[in-house]
């Protein structure tokens, strides 16, 4: 027929539906690498309804020619973090369409014919607020962070939340972004420090008399954190910290405001935004994760409970030490997990005979002995 379409027929005599994109040619059509135009995104499902992203996204490629294509050597890129190299093989036949798809499994993505699968490529929704009822907030928060180098130079980070927490736009785009029950958390990303013209206690005032006379005793109302180039380099003029993706330079003037404000600062280098953006959502939410107690406790004799209520009757149930929570020699605290923290307006009730004045903990015996 000259269409180049191979014969991918089964030992039964039946047509697979679904060819092996790594199969080779066998009508005597060579493929050929392919031009720019020869091929486009044809449809791109980027936010799936009833499925899960995890499985139900996908990418359409149209072959544009009437030559089969060979995408070998090629891959898929978004402005983002992800990239994803097609197999080796891959092919695309004349005038047809290929899905590159993130599951095979037609029963759980929606019934698409994927043709080649890619579980790491992701693709994020077009969205302006995270919640944690969205399907993969973490995947949307990093593809959020990731903003690229074409912007200024010098960076303004301040100044533009300024802007942004101003009129006209508190009553025009940022509408509702600003309300008088909800604390105000700001989180600066940034390679590089702050350049803003005004100073950081100008601007953290600024911030900080949105919220009102309280918030300035109160940092749960007004916060700052940062994932910047945290650690002080050995010499001026070197980055903070190298990583693959790049590197990062010292940011003092965020780092002021966060530590004014006991907020959190995070390295712009780490690999893993995971659990920076588990202690984010914590610092903004107001949470505490470690909890002070009011004398050194002999461990063996320290009880934790969990109450709906501020009141004996209202108990939910008792936590054990090293599973639910730790105690912290160093701190005399007891730290929580953020999987593990209880839910909000509990109350945790620590119980426990104090250690003579003097005492010391010792790590070594493990449950509480004093040296």
């Amino acid at each position: 027929s000259g269409t180049g379409t191979a014969d991918t027929g089964s030992d039964t005599g039946e047509p697979s539906t679904d060819p092996d994109p790594s199969d080779e040619p066998t009508d005597g059509v060579d493929s050929v690498v392919p031009s720019v135009g020869d091929i486009i995104f044809t449809e791109i499902m980027v936010d799936t309804k009833g499925i899960v992203d995890a499985v139900g996204e996908w990418i359409e490629l149209t072959n544009l020619t009437d030559t089969r294509l060979n995408l070998t050597g090629f891959g898929i890129q978004d402005d983002g973090r992800n990239f994803f190299a097609l197999p080796e093989g891959t092919l695309i036949e004349p005038n047809q369409r290929l899905v590159v798809g993130r599951s095979g499994d037609q029963s759980l993505n929606g019934g698409v014919d994927v043709g080649v699968v890619s579980e790491g490529l992701t693709l994020a929704n077009k969205v302006f607020v995270l919640s944690s009822s969205q399907d993969d907030v973490q995947e949307n928060f990093e593809e959020m962070v990731v903003v690229g180098t074409s912007g200024s130079g010098i960076e303004m980070g301040l100044e533009a939340a300024q802007i942004a927490l101003s009129e006209p736009l508190l009553s025009t785009d940022n509408q509702g972004f600003l309300r008088d029950e909800a604390n105000l958390s700001l989180i600066f990303i940034s390679d590089e420090d702050d350049f803003s013209p005004h100073s950081a206690h100008t601007y953290l005032k600024y911030f900080t008399d949105l919220k009102g006379d309280e918030a300035y005793r109160n940092h749960t109302m007004l916060n700052v954190s940062a994932v910047v180039g945290k650690d002080l380099p050995p010499y001026d003029g070197e980055p903070s910290c190298v990583s693959e993706n790049g590197v990062g330079y010292y940011g003092p003037k965020y780092i002021e405001l966060v530590n004014r404000t006991e907020g959190k600062v995070e390295s712009i280098c780490a690999d893993d935004f995971s659990t920076i953006a588990s202690e984010l959502g914590l610092v903004a939410s107001g949470l505490q994760l470690e909890f002070a107690l009011s004398g050194l406790p002999d461990l063996e004799t320290l009880s934790v409970s969990l109450y709906s209520e501020n009141n004996d009757d209202s108990l939910i149930g008792s936590l054990e030490r090293d599973v639910d929570y730790t105690y912290i020699i160093e701190n005399n605290t007891i730290l929580f997990t953020p999987a593990s923290l209880p839910d909000s307006e509990t109350y945790i009730l620590a119980e426990y005979k104090l250690l003579p004045r003097g005492a010391i903990i010792s790590e070594d015996t493990g449950t509480g002995g004093v040296e």
